[in-house]
């Protein structure tokens, strides 16, 4: 007979008190059989946790029969969160939020992550006076909008979307073998357009050490200036002071497309584990006609086999149709939020008013066809950008 769950919190209020957790944390993690993310390991934890303005970390561990079968670290501290209708925002609400850092949480049993999960939530509620709490990337078993059996009364999902993965096989021909043809050849096609079309300069240069990190923040936000993401003023790169952390764990594993000396496209990733995470990524507009953020892809992909090669490939959160054709394993992913207060509730109420806003108004822009004008007009703008280098 299977023994049952039983959990335990702990409130770490500065970082000394982190640090006397971080001994039976790090035994928990040495064993191999635990299945845990990079942002699950104590010293990334230290990295993203400032502690300042009461700011802190809530550890809910579970056990099975007296052994330590699931470690989650979650944070706690006011979240800005915008009330608006599309760009349209209304007001800006501050809840006390308690957020999971990621769903890769530490367990000896990741096939009952959201049991786990939800009974940590339950042991926390009665340990930690908050608002709101938030799971980012949360896998689901459908694409359904309602929390799953067990979560708090009135927990919502948001962002439902698809989410692809590679389980990477033993080499790279092996890997591409799997693809389709068309895919094969269209993206050996566009690689050695753009090689032709830079007169052979074409260069991959792939960051990981601590000092290198300065140079790669600045090629990468050269590029994010010249992208779209940029211009939007959206999905920058992390700043240089926390990619010289991470890389101090030995945990970055960033990409730069070069042309010349000039940067043309970046992934920000990180390995841990033998799971490859691309969290973000950029490419200047100015060369969207020659596809280099796909070609990056496939460059990328060659060099993760070559070297230090990762079981897991993950594209991370976010839908985009190169995910889908290039990726082996599909899973949903969203935001769960789940309130823990009056005032957290009223948020949730107040977001869902406004998303059912603006998803109709949508709609009915849609039915107009103003929307793929305005991508066709964006597009032509990108094409038309002063800068392209040869």
């Amino acid at each position: 007979m299977t023994e049952p769950l039983t959990y335990a919190v702990h409130i770490c209020r500065t970082r000394a008190e982190l640090e006397a957790a971080r001994g039976p944390w790090r035994e928990f993690l040495a064993d191999g059989s635990v299945d845990a993310g990079v942002f699950c390991d104590p010293e990334a934890v230290d990295q993203l946790v400032c502690f300042e303005g009461g700011d802190r970390v809530a550890l809910a561990e579970a056990f099975r029969g007296g052994a330590r079968v699931a470690l989650l670290p979650f944070e706690l501290k006011p979240i800005p969160l915008p009330l608006a209708i599309g760009l349209w925002q209304l007001a800006v609400v501050r809840p006390l939020t308690l957020r999971l850092f990621n769903f890769d949480f530490a367990t000896r049993e990741p096939a009952a992550r959201m049991r786990l999960l939800a009974g940590a939530l339950d042991a926390l509620k009665g340990a930690v006076a908050c608002d709101l709490v938030l799971v980012s990337n949360c896998v689901l078993e459908n694409a359904a909008r309602t929390a799953p059996a067990g979560f708090p009364r009135g927990a919502v999902i948001r962002g439902v979307q698809p989410t692809y993965m590679i389980d990477m096989p033993a080499s790279f021909g092996e890997y591409v073998s799997g693809l389709s043809r068309t895919t094969r050849q269209n993206y050996r096609w566009k690689v050695g357009r753009m090689r032709r079309e830079c007169g052979g300069t074409m260069i991959l240069k792939r960051y990981g050490a601590p000092d290198a990190m300065d140079e790669l923040y600045a090629h990468m936000m050269a590029v994010w200036e010249r992208s779209w993401k940029g211009r939007l003023s959206a999905y920058a790169p992390a700043d240089a002071a926390f990619l010289k952390r991470m890389a101090r764990g030995g945990w970055v594993r960033s990409y730069v497309l070069f042309v010349g000396d000039t940067p043309v496209a970046y992934v920000q990733g990180y390995q841990y584990r033998a799971r490859y995470v691309r969290e973000r990524s950029g490419y200047d507009a100015a060369w969207q006609k020659y596809s280099p953020g796909g070609v990056l892809t496939w460059m990328i992909m060659e060099d993760l086999f070559s070297s230090d090669a990762p079981r897991v490939v993950d594209f991370d959160f976010g839908y985009n149709e190169y995910k889908k054709i290039l990726g082996t394993r599909e899973q949903v992913r969203g935001e769960l939020w789940a309130p823990s207060s009056a005032k957290g509730s009223r948020v949730l109420v107040a977001r869902r008013f406004c998303d059912g806003i603006y998803r109709a108004g949508k709609a009915a822009v849609g039915r107009l066809g103003v929307i793929e004008g305005l991508k066709r007009r964006m597009k032509k703008g990108a094409r038309n950008a002063p800068g392209r280098n040869r």
